[in-house]
């Protein structure tokens, strides 16, 4: 099993908005594509520059080939969404993490 996760980084004034649009668009996109079978949004508890917050979304895949592929290609086109409605306010960053152990 593995997790395709997102890290973003978000100034302050609009956190609010863009944990909306994750949840509105993003998410239910990730999640209508049938390849992940959980998704959850976090919020990162240290805070890096003042005014700012930070959040992770988590999405469990079983097939790291598919889980890139769409990391690739909707990943890709739903990140430039993200550049191009809120500019350089929002910045992330993806990772790949292979649980090893789960109970």
């Amino acid at each position: 099993m593995y997790l395709y996760n997102t890290s973003f980084h978000t100034e302050s004034s609009i956190t609010e908005t863009f944990v909306a649009w994750l949840k509105t668009i993003f998410i239910p996109e990730a999640m209508s594509s049938g390849l992940f079978s959980e998704a959850s949004l976090g919020k990162i508890l240290l805070e890096i520059e003042p005014g700012t917050s930070s959040y992770t979304l988590q999405l469990k895949a079983s097939e790291l080939d598919r889980a890139r592929e769409w990391n690739d290609t909707i990943g890709n086109s739903l990140r430039s969404v993200i550049n191009k409605k809120f500019g350089g306010k929002v910045v992330f960053f993806v990772t790949f993490i292979e649980i090893i152990d789960h109970e």
